[in-house]
């Protein structure tokens, strides 16, 4: 009956930390999910609960295959325990079967139990105190490194407000360990970080990183290769002056998302768009920038492979760069730009947008497909609120299971009765990005300038 206990108490235990624990943690994020399209929220990713959101669930995500693999070993450990437990619980009732029960008097037993108790080895007893008191010094070496790494002092010229969300690892070379750290220039009274603003980070540490209020930055570069596990980078209300590849980098780098807010620059930086970055990024947002267009061999730079995010919100285009003819993209938006016209290869070459937001455009005119094309793009959800379109070509109508947003059109306006469409087609409410895909109001309030 001892042994039972210990497997059903080993049993509950590991459940309790590999799967009730993690999925408590995780709990409070499901608001942040898209049960319908399978998918996070948008506007969620890349801001610091997102960043506390993985950090707190690792339990539950795995960063590379050998993590994956390695969450196994606790379920495989649970399995073993009900496999245990199974096999006392079977093996009692057969003993209680076979076994012919004899009455002993009350006085016989304990007499029993006396003598083996008595008669249970030293070194068994000995073996357990051994072990209880190696894991009691476990437990204090444990809560030793806690203490210590909580009591590191910051170097006197750390500014503790970069540092939006600290970790504490236990064993660290570099005095600040963020995971999510801002580089404000005006709080610095700096025009640009210098090359080496970030020396004093924790590498394995920092996931995000902010440059904010500068009027001349020139990103630190070469320091960023050092960052392995750094996957956001973003600039708020600043003038680039250069952003340019490294010198060296290695095959650990793993920059995924980049994003320009209120950023002015003169071209895309020279990082976006040349390996190793542009070979990694999968998620690009450009909020009120100044670029006219983008260039026409982007599809090339990024290695002709699928991008999830790209975001030109809030600009200047006048026309869908033609850059996108060669591009697969998942979610695109131009919302609240002057664009006129978008690409007639949409209408003729075979391709699929999960979301396309194109509202707040000056646009009339969607182009029709040719005669001689076979197929057309696609799409979940084509937004298209408060623009001049008046009429759809049949390759958006006759798109079954999408959704078509035209709230303030003249489509709309045109018609009391709408004819039959394959396609869904909203006038009486706006789409959930109605004010663009991009949260700007949200990041303005969290980056004011102080």
């Amino acid at each position: 009956m001892e042994r039972l206990t210990c497997v059903a108490f080993d049993m509950v235990l590991t459940a309790t930390t590999s799967m009730l624990l993690p999925l408590i943690v995780f709990a409070p994020n499901t608001a942040h999910f898209d049960i319908a399209n399978g998918r996070l929220v948008r506007g969620f990713s890349a801001t610091t609960r997102f960043v506390r959101f993985i950090r707190e669930s690792q339990a539950i995500f795995a960063r590379t295959n050998q993590d994956g693999l390695g969450k196994f070993i606790a379920h495989i450990a649970l399995l073993v325990c009900i496999r245990g437990l199974r096999a006392y619980i079977m093996a009692i009732r057969v003993n209680q079967d076979e076994a012919t029960v004899k009455p002993e008097s009350p006085a016989k037993s304990d007499t029993y139990n006396a003598k083996k108790a008595a008669s249970r080895p030293l070194h068994r007893r000995r073996r357990i105190d051994g072990i209880t008191v190696v894991f009691s010094l476990i437990g204090a070496a444990v809560l030793a490194l806690h203490l210590r790494a909580h009591t590191v002092s910051l170097p006197p010229d750390v500014i503790p407000e970069d540092c939006t969300q600290q970790v504490y690892p236990w064993f660290s070379s570099k005095p600040m360990a963020c995971s999510v750290f801002e580089y404000n220039c005006y709080r610095h009274g700096d025009l640009s970080p210098s090359p080496d603003a970030l020396s004093h980070l924790n590498g394995p540490a920092l996931y995000l990183v902010y440059f904010t209020h500068c009027p001349g930055l020139i990103v630190p570069t070469e320091a960023l290769p050092d960052f392995h596990d750094l996957r956001f980078v973003r600039i708020y209300n600043s003038t680039l002056v250069e952003w340019k590849t490294a010198t060296y980098h290695t095959n650990t780098q793993r920059i995924s998302s980049v994003s320009l807010v209120r950023t002015d620059m003169a071209q895309l930086p020279q990082a976006m768009i040349t390996a190793p970055i542009a070979r990694t990024i999968s998620t690009s947002v450009l909020v009120k920038p100044n670029l006219t267009t983008l260039p026409d061999d982007l599809s090339t730079r990024i290695g002709n492979r699928r991008f999830n995010v790209l975001f030109v919100e809030s600009g200047i285009l006048t026309a869908v760069p033609p850059a996108l003819c060669s591009m697969d993209v998942g979610d695109l938006s131009f919302a609240n730009n002057a664009i006129t016209a978008v690409p007639s290869c949409w209408a003729d070459k075979p391709r699929h947008y999960d979301f396309i937001n194109l509202a707040d455009n000056p646009l009339s005119t969607i182009p029709s497909r040719s005669p001689s094309a076979t197929s057309s793009t696609t799409f979940g959800e084509l937004v298209l609120d408060r623009t001049l379109v008046a009429a759809l070509p049949s390759w958006v109508t006759g798109r079954s299971g999408g959704s078509v947003y035209m709230l303030k059109t003249p489509f709309c306006t045109n018609h009391t009765q709408f004819p039959s469409t394959a396609v869904k087609i909203v006038c009486a409410t706006p789409h959930r990005t109605t004010n663009g895909s991009f949260r700007l109001a949200s990041i303005d309030g969290d980056f004011a300038m102080s």
